[in-house]
């Protein structure tokens, strides 16, 4: 356990929500490679502009998911509720993400094919990561400790 802003978080629960946040800014790179027909141009690689919008879409997609409690040792014990959650953080984050790349447009990538690209791969990345922290960890850590 990790004392992190006064409240005890599993090891394992940090080291999920260090991976999907690397999953978000992967998953931006992917869209900008998809986007660029398989290819980066060497003009998007040496501009700071993908750098910064990939960051900004994986803090503002993480921040979205830690609101609505995805990363809780509970949250992920039902199905259902999980994706409900899931599909609602995902709602609000590209809602979210959109009117700020809209509202700066001159300092961010504002295509909106990269913005669904990069929200369907993060979306399957994130599935990716939870199906594997589950197998990986057990069932102890997932579930709620009530004293």
């Amino acid at each position: 356990m990790i004392k992190l802003f006064g409240v005890f978080v599993s090891k394992s629960i940090v080291l999920l929500g260090i991976l999907e946040l690397i999953v978000f800014f992967l998953s931006f790179h992917g869209a900008v490679f998809l986007h660029a027909d398989y290819h980066l141009p060497e003009d998007l690689i040496s501009d700071d502009r993908l750098t910064s919008t990939a960051a900004l879409f994986a803090s503002v997609m993480f921040s979205a998911m830690l609101s609505l409690g995805l990363y809780q040792p509970g949250s992920m014990v039902q199905t259902s509720g999980f994706l409900v959650r899931l599909f609602l953080a995902f709602s609000i984050g590209s809602a979210a993400t959109g009117i700020i790349y809209y509202t700066l447009q001159d300092y961010f990538l504002t295509d909106r094919t990269l913005w669904g690209y990069s929200v369907m791969l993060s979306f399957l990345g994130v599935l990716t990561s939870r199906t594997i922290f589950i197998r990986l960890i057990s069932d102890d850590t997932l579930k709620r400790r009530v004293l």
